[in-house]
């Protein structure tokens, strides 16, 4: 289930922002991480909670305990890169977790045209070694409407990038974040089928 969207939060009054640095600091207590402490930073508004310098001790830590708390998303990525590499993907981009959402990054229009058929679009023409504008657009719109069906819906954010004779830079397609859940639904298309 996608994350509501927060089109505006109210900032909060001083005294939420001092029970949540409490709060803060009742956690990384509780989870032997005493050394990092929060404190209030007032000067501006809103007021601001900032944590103390830690060693690399306590910064290791607290970069296991994220990753534990957030096992399920590593683990969807990670089942998503051998989902693609089963498909014969290796060229495409390893996914990687990002703001609690899964990444997908660039493909090149070869990729992208090969994901399409690993989740039920029919084969195209060969493609050429740089294909153009209209070769591209094709592949983008095959794409778009199988990862819509095999992610019923999750899927929308799908950018095309043309060749590009200033930067040298072969045309690609950009598959931007997708939440866990329809990450998982994009796996089991590609391990059983759309």
């Amino acid at each position: 289930m996608p994350r509501p969207a927060v089109l505006f939060a109210p900032p909060a009054t001083l005294q939420e922002t001092a029970d949540a640095a409490q709060d803060l600091d009742r956690a990384l207590r509780a989870a032997g991480l005493g050394d990092l402490r929060s404190g209030l930073v007032r000067d501006g508004e809103p007021a601001r909670i900032s944590l103390n310098d830690i060693d690399a001790v306590t910064a290791n830590e607290l970069s296991r305990l994220i990753h534990k708390a957030m096992r399920r998303t590593y683990k969807v990525a990670s089942a998503l890169k051998d989902a693609l590499r089963a498909h014969g993907l290796s060229d495409a981009p390893e996914p990687w977790v990002y703001n609690a959402d899964i990444q997908l990054g660039d493909f090149s229009i070869s990729a992208a045209d090969r994901l399409a058929v690993a989740l039920g679009a029919p084969p195209q023409p060969e493609l050429s070694d740089v294909p153009d504008w209209p070769e591209a657009h094709e592949v983008l719109n095959r794409l778009e409407v199988v990862l819509t069906q095999a992610t019923r819906g999750g899927f929308v954010d799908m950018r095309m990038h043309p060749y590009c004779q200033r930067c040298d830079q072969d045309p690609a397609i950009t598959l931007g974040a997708v939440t866990v859940g329809t990450a998982r639904r994009l796996v089991s298309a590609l391990q059983f089928g759309a």
